[in-house]
């Protein structure tokens, strides 16, 4: 299992020099992207002082420069191959992307909170970062694989990869599962309360086209993958695992977009501007190999 967490950390931080792309239209667009930068939305309301305060453009900025930089640190810290640096970076990136998931997607609905949101987003980043990662091993190691049906010198190389792949897809469906309990978490516990703030997040995103998405997510981004990694003969093939981790990466973006593109203000389309370099990134990741994950030919 340790092998899976390093193959976690090094797909996350190796992709760090394309996620910059992603970073422009946050920092430069911030007053045309969140509500909040507009000083007179508080007004109205009481209670707000904490609110005020933490929704400052020059405080907000500060704060994504940090998760940067802490990602930028973690490309170089992850390349040492330490056991004891891996976990520490799988602790740091989670609490990390929490964060910045509460800045950048919570903060669309300033007067929204959810204590499980970025939590969720993080578990969803953990799960597509494991999901590539272990594309990228079944990618590496298909020859291998096929190749052991018919030579039996290769037999011993292909038990050793379907020993790891069992880990690997071990990892994934935990991740799914904790992904899952926390998205219905935050489901239960709003539905409880009932609160105007709350309830208005589900209701926009229950209206149009958007109520297609949900069931959509549950049942292609949870419920599929949980029967199929239920079973041994899918997890010994790299053809059928391999689909499953890009299907579950596709089912991400699906997720990120219902969380980000409701918008009951008119904001829709620029919202847009947070979700295209996104998908540029998971399309450009597919060709970058800066820490040997994704070679064609086994190392």
């Amino acid at each position: 299992m340790g092998a899976g967490v390093e193959t976690l950390d090094e797909t996350w931080c190796g992709v760090g020099p394309i996620k910059r792309v992603h970073d422009a239209p946050i920092l430069c667009g911030i007053h045309w992207l969140y509500p909040w930068t507009d000083s007179n939305l508080f007004i109205p309301y009481e209670n707000t002082t904490n609110r005020q305060w933490y929704y400052q453009p020059a405080f907000f900025i500060g704060r994504s420069v940090a998760y940067f930089l802490t990602w930028t640190m973690l490309v170089l810290f992850v390349q040492s191959r330490s056991a004891a640096v891996a976990g520490f970076s799988l602790v740091l990136i989670l609490l990390s992307i929490t964060w910045a998931s509460m800045d950048w997607i919570m903060s669309f609905h300033p007067f929204f909170t959810s204590t499980l949101l970025g939590v969720i987003v993080g578990a969803g980043a953990m799960l597509s970062a494991l999901a590539y990662g272990l594309h990228g091993y079944c990618r590496s190691n298909h020859k291998i694989h096929e190749a052991a049906l018919d030579n039996v010198e290769e037999r011993a190389k292909s038990a050793n990869v379907l020993s790891t792949m069992n880990d690997l897809s071990g990892l994934l469906f935990a991740f799914l599962m904790i992904w899952a309990y926390l998205v219905f978490s935050q489901f239960l516990i709003m539905w409880n309360g009932n609160l105007p703030t709350e309830a208005h997040y589900y209701a926009i995103r229950n209206q149009g086209g958007w109520r297609f998405v949900t069931p959509l997510v549950a049942i292609i981004g949870f419920v599929v993958p949980f029967c199929c990694l239920l079973s041994s003969r899918f997890k010994r093939s790299t053809r059928w695992i391999g689909g499953l981790a890009i299907g579950l990466i596709m089912l991400r973006l699906a997720e990120l977009a219902w969380m980000i593109l409701p918008a009951d203000d008119g904001g829709n389309l620029r919202r847009v501007l947070l979700l295209l370099p996104t998908t540029g990134c998971v399309l450009a990741i597919g060709e970058w190999r800066p820490i040997g994950l994704f070679n064609e030919e086994p190392g």
